[in-house]
């Protein structure tokens, strides 16, 4: 079993989305979301802010969708991502991944972003909390085309000072 280090998540997760995904969007309206992080009964660990959100109604929508889709994912013991419950005339979208011990959800960017930025973000941790297949497979099941231009550009910015730049 894996101890969550919450310093280590939002370091990886704002790392993923600032230095990487934020960027590729290149959407002036698309600047920031919330992450839950939770466990696979559903109980919540975290959930923070990553970049900027500043419409107050988007920040309550973002807040309570990378809960949901966090929850919903708990709530299907078989699946690994919440694209395999995703139902948009309900409002239920893709972008929370399962990994080994704890569940990650990103809203904020469009949906197959806030998933790309998970996956990267969860094999990005030490140890890493899903496996490259358990990624592939993820990827596979959405059609993500994201996820690998996202883990490039990541390598590439790792060494940037200012992501906001």
């Amino acid at each position: 079993m894996y101890a969550l280090d919450l310093a280590n998540t939002v370091n990886s997760v704002n790392h993923v989305l600032l230095y990487g995904a934020i960027r590729l969007v290149g959407d002036d309206d698309r600047k920031g979301g919330y992450c839950c992080v939770a466990d696979h009964e559903g109980r919540i660990h975290a959930v923070f802010l990553v970049g900027q959100l500043p419409d107050r109604e988007k920040r309550e929508k973002y807040f309570y969708l990378c809960q949901e889709k966090a929850a919903r994912l708990a709530q299907h013991s078989d699946h690994i991502s919440s694209w395999q419950s995703r139902n948009p005339q309900d409002g239920r979208w893709g972008g929370a991944v399962k990994g080994r011990e704890f569940i990650l959800s990103f809203s904020g960017l469009p949906e197959l972003w806030d998933e790309a930025s998970m996956l990267v973000a969860a094999r990005s941790f030490y140890p890493r909390l899903i496996s490259e297949e358990g990624s592939t497979e993820i990827e596979k099941l959405s059609g993500n085309p994201h996820v690998q231009k996202l883990l490039a550009t990541v390598k590439t910015e790792s060494s940037c000072s200012d992501p906001a730049s």
